[in-house]
């Protein structure tokens, strides 16, 4: 039922009209545009040390950042390659880069690299540019992926001995409660690679670890220092040259304080939106940046910060003037919520009023500007009560149920395009439950899936487990055949795989033999020629695939990459043209399609950056960490672009715009 009033357990959907919601960057005039009385403030700070700006949401921050690039580069004529933007995520990035291009038009001007970077693109292109000075190999990203599964081997001594011997020592006393049991667990190791990464970034020695642990009777710290010590000795041994994404800022920050001769100057003017979300070693850069003679300006709003799980603290914003060295400053705080109405307003500052203030608060003040009076009500849906309202359901299929009634209303009868409207989750756990839902309502859907391990998906699975047979990492038995036959890629229902075991047990009966059907079907897949006395669209199906696998592990003998074996294995599958056909269409088909193909082109950017990055990577390394890692890499494969609603967590939507906005579970 529909209720006006703040949200009680369920979920909320925001009506009220804003900017397009779209993934690619929203619409931005080529000319300047009218600014408040604090964004004029923002625009001029350039001309002094800089400033730090508080903004609520949808007052201005981006849009103030983007004028202020302009005014330095059209009005005062500052090279764009002394202007330095930076955000802490890259999806973050790409959107205010081709913002800012479309405001400088930069086809009448010779960029000397892109107008935004993330923190993290920055540090490597410095790093990069230092170890080509040097004439050392080119630094290489740490993924997530590989540092699951180094710490995964480290963690397994037996393993760890049957490879090193007496080399690999006792390794570190763990207490009671960390056994083995508990080590085994990826969600230990998680807590690792966070312990790590928390090191790194805030520069903390295994040796102050250990006198802490002293101090406070802590027995888990010692070990945690031995793992430390012992992953970074084989990180530097195994993989030269990689760097997780702390330790290279911190790398940045050195080069910035002491800059090797030969390096690009330094920029004079850094701006970093979306500060609420900068981890320590960003802030540390930037504050390198400042002690070089750049002017900086912050811009941020801690109550949103969406960053914390990976080391941002929204009190730092707070605290960045100390940082940077100025002896007294007052934030520019923005007056003015232009993006909604007083509705959504007095909710967001009734929902922030609950929260820590992050050392900050002023920016709550806000109002929302002046729509003209009529706005709200051509907006809202009639009998709708208001732009917010919320939802009661009694179960999580009644909430998916109402999610999906009130997208196709608002699309059907009030004409918002699918692309404006998002519905937003609290745990990427939720987030294929809802897809699924929604794509067998019917509604067009897509979602970042950040975080995924590959073999999650089925035709990822499919594809990467062809490859693992045919060369041999794992057996072709009974379970594997069975597998590759059923697969998306195999093409084979339940009944066929029946007709099948019963003909091949046929067969062996009238040859006098008494083998069991699932050693018959493990070794018609071994040899193709197995399969040619069964005439049945099954058994050519079935012989297909065994002349697959065949090929693969003769391509692998013959020195193939794992890129030109996934290559074998999808084009030999024949279901490219059926995957497109369907992925073309509409419906619950089409979406898993589009799902399906998705998956595919992720295992093959998957590939392709393991063979540019590690050249000397084997076959066998990329099928362990894909299939044996429950860390999923960070892919830079775009969202398509097509009409459909965004499921995403919130710090997967930072930053974004839309229509109608579902929030789901707030229980």
């Amino acid at each position: 039922m529909f209720t006006e009033g703040a949200p009680p357990s369920g979920l909320a959907a925001s009506v009220e009209p804003v900017t397009t919601f779209d993934p690619a960057p929203p619409p931005v005039a080529a000319g300047p545009v009218a600014l408040d009385a604090g964004q004029r403030r923002v625009v001029e700070a350039r001309h002094g040390r800089g400033a730090v700006v508080l903004g609520a949401p949808g007052s201005g921050k981006t849009t103030a950042a983007i004028e202020l690039v302009a005014a330095a580069v059209l009005e005062d004529d500052l090279d764009p390659s002394a202007v330095l933007v930076l955000t802490p995520a890259r999806r973050t990035a790409t959107v205010l880069r081709d913002r800012l291009a479309v405001r400088l038009g930069v086809e009448q001007r010779v960029l000397p690299g892109p107008l935004a970077r993330s923190v993290a693109a920055f540090a490597f292109a410095l790093v990069t540019a230092a170890h080509r000075l040097d004439g050392l190999a080119e630094p290489r990203l740490l993924s997530g992926a590989d540092q699951d599964s180094d710490l995964a081997e480290l963690l397994d001594r037996s393993a760890l001995e049957a490879v090193l011997g007496p080399l690999a020592g006792p390794g570190p006393a763990w207490p009671e409660h960390l056994g083995p049991e508990v080590r085994r667990l990826a969600a230990f190791r998680t807590e690792l690679r966070d312990a790590i990464a928390r090191l790194s970034e805030h520069g903390v020695s295994t040796d102050w670890l250990r006198a802490r642990a002293a101090e406070r009777g802590l027995d888990a710290w010692p070990a945690l220092a031995d793992l430390v010590d012992e992953y970074r000795e084989v990180l530097g041994s195994a993989r030269p040259g990689q760097l997780d994404p702390a330790e290279l800022v911190r790398a940045a920050v050195g080069l910035v304080r002491d800059p090797a001769p030969g390096l690009p100057p330094m920029p004079r003017l850094v701006v970093l939106d979306d500060a609420h979300d900068a981890t320590p070693s960003g802030l540390e850069l930037v504050a390198a940046l400042a002690a070089r003679g750049a002017a900086v300006v912050a811009l941020g709003d801690p109550d949103v910060a969406a960053n914390t799980f990976r080391g941002a603290e929204p009190e730092a914003l707070a605290g960045l003037p100390a940082l940077l060295g100025w002896q007294s400053a007052e934030p520019i705080v923005l007056p003015t919520v232009h993006r909604h109405g007083a509705a959504l307003r007095a909710l967001a500052v009734d929902v922030s009023s609950r929260i820590g203030t992050a050392r900050a608060g002023a920016q709550r003040r806000a109002v929302a500007s002046a729509f003209d009076e009529d706005d709200d009500a051509r907006a809202t849906p009639e009998g709708w009560g208001g732009p917010i309202v919320a939802l009661d359901a009694p179960t999580a299929t009644r909430e998916r149920a109402l999610i999906a009634d009130l997208l196709r209303e608002r699309h059907l009868l009030d004409a918002v395009p699918y692309r404006r409207m998002a519905v937003i989750v609290r745990s990427g756990r939720m987030v294929p439950g809802i897809v699924r839902a929604l794509a067998q309502a019917e509604v067009p859907v897509q979602s970042t899936a950040a975080g995924r391990p590959l073999r999650e998906h089925p035709a990822a699975r499919a594809l990467i487990r062809h490859v693992d047979v045919g060369v041999g990492r794992s057996p072709l038995d009974a379970a594997a055949a069975t597998e590759l036959l059923l697969g998306p890629l195999g093409g084979v229902d339940r009944v066929g795989l029946r007709r099948l075991r019963r003909a091949l047990r046929a067969e062996e009966l009238a040859g006098a033999g008494d083998r069991p059907a699932d050693l018959l079907l493990a070794d018609a897949l071994a040899d193709p020629a197995r399969l040619a006395t069964i005439d049945h669209r099954t058994a050519r199906r079935a012989a297909r695939l065994a002349r697959t696998l065949r090929s693969i592990g003769e391509r692998h003998e013959a020195g193939a990459t794992v890129d030109e074996l996934l290559w074998l294995a999808w084009s030999e599958s024949h279901v490219a043209e059926v995957w497109q056909r369907e992925a073309a269409g509409f419906g619950v088909a089409a979406a898993e399609a589009n799902r399906a193909l998705d998956a595919v082109v992720a295992v093959f950017t998957a590939a392709a950056t393991i063979v540019d990055t590690v050249p000397d990577a084997t076959v066998e390394s990329f099928l362990t960490r894909v299939l044996d890692s429950d860390v999923g890499d960070d892919l830079l494969a775009p969202l398509r672009e097509e009409d459909a609603v965004l499921v995403a967590t919130p710090a997967a939507v930072t930053g974004l715009e839309a229509d109608v906005v579902v929030i789901a579970g707030l229980t």
